[in-house]
């Protein structure tokens, strides 16, 4: 699988390269990048236009298409409106090429216990440590404690002091890579990695 970070919430996450390969885009920022399956994490954005005829998903459930099986789970219960939180978020678990990848959205709070089963066994996390509407580095950290995935990558930030903030949070010496290619067999097996993506 190949995973490349778009930039702020944006993801781009490919079984292979070619025609034949399956494309998942979530949080597309551009009209003119093509995907098979594309889900946004804020459904108020799905009015977005997008290239060709994809997959479209802009709410919870369970799917299964073109091979890859997605699970939208809604991030926020009822009482989100009486505490003021940003009216939508969905968290995307998805399988694709034998791994598993949960995008946490823009999640801007704690995680409930039931919301945590759901996500327990992920191997690769992207998990936004920006503060700016989502959590930051501290809680960030915290829900990667509990998640405890295999592979964690940070995403929606602005500058390097947030990753820095962030590491050091999380006490892990990350790796840098343009793009991250991996199979199952490349997921640690017991130390948890931390890899910084540059925007693609």
């Amino acid at each position: 699988m190949i995973i490349n970070w778009l930039g702020h919430l944006s993801v781009k996450l490919q079984d292979k390269i070619g025609q034949d390969g399956i494309t998942v885009l979530i949080n597309p920022v551009n009209a003119a990048t093509e995907g098979t399956i594309v889900a946004w994490t804020n459904p108020q954005e799905k009015d977005k236009k997008v290239k060709g005829t994809p997959f479209l998903i802009d709410c919870a459930g369970e799917y299964d298409t073109s091979g890859v099986l997605i699970e939208g789970i809604d991030s926020y219960p009822e009482e989100a409106v009486a505490n003021n939180l940003p009216a939508d978020n969905l968290i995307y678990r998805v399988e694709i090429d034998d791994i598993s990848v949960v995008h946490l959205g823009s999640l801007s709070r704690s995680l409930t216990d039931d919301q945590l089963g759901k996500l327990l066994g992920v191997d690769v996390l992207l998990v936004p440590i920006g503060g700016n509407k989502t959590i930051d580095a501290s809680v960030a950290a915290a829900i990667v404690a509990s998640i405890e995935p295999r592979l964690v990558i940070p995403i929606g930030y602005e500058d390097a002091s947030q990753v820095e903030k962030f590491v050091k949070q999380l006490g892990v010496v990350p790796t840098q890579e343009e793009k991250l290619r991996l199979t199952k067999k490349d997921l640690p097996q017991e130390e948890m990695e931390l890899v910084i993506l540059q925007v693609n």
